[in-house]
């Protein structure tokens, strides 16, 4: 299938799966928190603008380490990266776990986003230089499908171990997977060879920053990576964070029965993103997709989180289409690799990436303090505070506001052929 040697085969497989199973781990720990939320507020006395910013530093971290990371993975071959990222990372989850101050936890999560930004990156690599060129779109989108289930991982199933044995033992286990999994990437994982140094790859004279200033001249791809931020933000800022405690707030349910809010929404992108690669193709245009998936994204969203007239099964059902529509974002990569030259497209990659990520950065924290803004005030009588619907809907409206613009500034974006019809 990977037109692999037979006696390579097993081998480069188990690096590809070592791959995907640090970018799962990774989105695991990045959503983490999601259901987190109550112990945190309770254990540290913390508001929801303080939580969203704690999480968000994870992104803050991550997006600042995408522009080197291409080059450093080239440099040092994805294996050596693999290895001590995926470690640091589970450093990282440990010192979350054993945080006894706010500022802990906030040098927990900067090393998660630190040490997963190579996540992705390695996937690519291996990818690249060890398998068949024409597997590359499926092997990045199995990547891809591996972050999904990676966030699956960080709700649902982190929420249960958490009600069971307490979040801070949860998040231990956590970290000594993370070990784990970084031992494998050492093992499997080939060493950086002289055969590696393919064309297109970061040269000694090349400081690495030339597609950079390429790119950052074309307008009309910040139009793009704005259109797509926009479009991950049920992802980012709805997933990874405030649905849950949404959802338990408007139906009166367990932190356990809202992460199938999460869950429903990682599914849909997991399923979207193949979805959106496979019309694309058909049609063999990216700009086709893009543009029906934003404006219908609005619809989506605005059902599941403004209508009254849904209960909870629906509501996870248009949660589930906001994902699906979403992941039509990971056409940018295609689109924004069509407008400039072959030799920079993983630069361009990273790029995009950066752009994308940004979401996280500002609308997680962004919908905590719109949260503190909108509650006026109101606590219990222990003196934490109480979100009502009218609360998550007010701070909720600016995503709707967001994808709105999204919606029109996706008309004006440059378009890339999927496929390159045969002659």
């Amino acid at each position: 299938m990977f037109n692999i040697e037979n006696g390579k085969k097993q081998s480069i497989v188990l690096a590809i799966v070592a791959c995907w199973m640090f970018f799962l781990y990774s989105c695991a720990m990045r959503t983490e928190p999601s259901v987190l939320i109550g112990d945190l507020s309770s254990d540290f006395g913390i508001c929801s603008a303080s939580i969203g910013l704690i999480v968000s530093i994870a992104y803050f971290s991550y997006v600042s380490m995408q522009i080197p990371c291409g080059v450093i993975v080239d440099k040092l071959g994805a294996r050596l990266v693999a290895s001590i990222c995926c470690f640091g990372c589970s450093i990282g989850v440990l010192i979350f776990g054993m945080a006894t101050s706010v500022c802990f936890l906030e040098l927990g999560r900067l090393l998660i986003g630190l040490f997963t930004a190579s996540a992705y990156v390695c996937c690519g690599k291996v990818a690249r230089d060890h398998f068949d060129r024409k597997k590359y779109a499926l092997l990045m989108g199995a990547a891809n499908l591996a972050g999904c289930l990676g966030g699956i991982a960080g709700s649902a199933p982190i929420a249960f171990i958490s009600s069971q044995i307490g979040w801070r033992k949860t998040t231990f286990i956590a970290a000594a997977i993370g070990v784990l999994i970084s031992l494998l990437a050492l093992l499997v994982i080939p060493k950086k060879t002289e055969s590696e140094n393919v064309s297109g790859s970061v040269s000694e004279n090349d400081d690495g920053l030339g597609g950079y200033r390429t790119i950052i001249k074309k307008p009309r791809i910040w139009l793009l990576g704005f259109c797509c931020a926009i479009l991950y933000l049920p992802i980012c800022a709805l997933a990874e964070l405030w649905i849950i405690p949404f959802l338990e707030v408007r139906f009166g349910i367990s932190t356990k029965v809202a992460s199938i809010g999460a869950i429903t929404i990682f599914v849909g992108s997991a399923a979207g993103g193949m979805l959106s690669a496979w019309i694309a193709e058909k049609v063999n245009s990216c700009r086709k997709v893009i543009i029906p998936c934003s404006i219908l994204v609005i619809w989506a969203l605005w059902t599941a989180l403004f209508s009254d007239s849904i209960d909870y099964a629906w509501c996870i059902f248009f949660l589930m289409v906001s994902g699906i529509l979403s992941a039509s974002n990971i056409l940018a990569y295609p689109i924004v690799c069509s407008v400039i030259p072959d030799r920079y497209s993983g630069t361009a990659v990273g790029f995009m990436n950066t752009l994308i990520m940004l979401s996280g950065i500002i609308f997680q924290p962004l919908l905590g303090k719109l949260l503190d803004f909108f509650r006026n005030g109101l606590i219990d009588n222990a003196g934490h505070p109480i979100y009502t619907v009218i609360t998550y809907r007010s701070a909720f409206l600016f995503i709707i506001i967001g994808a709105i613009f999204a919606g029109i500034a996706v008309f004006f974006i440059d378009d890339a052929k999927f496929i390159r019809r045969k002659e």
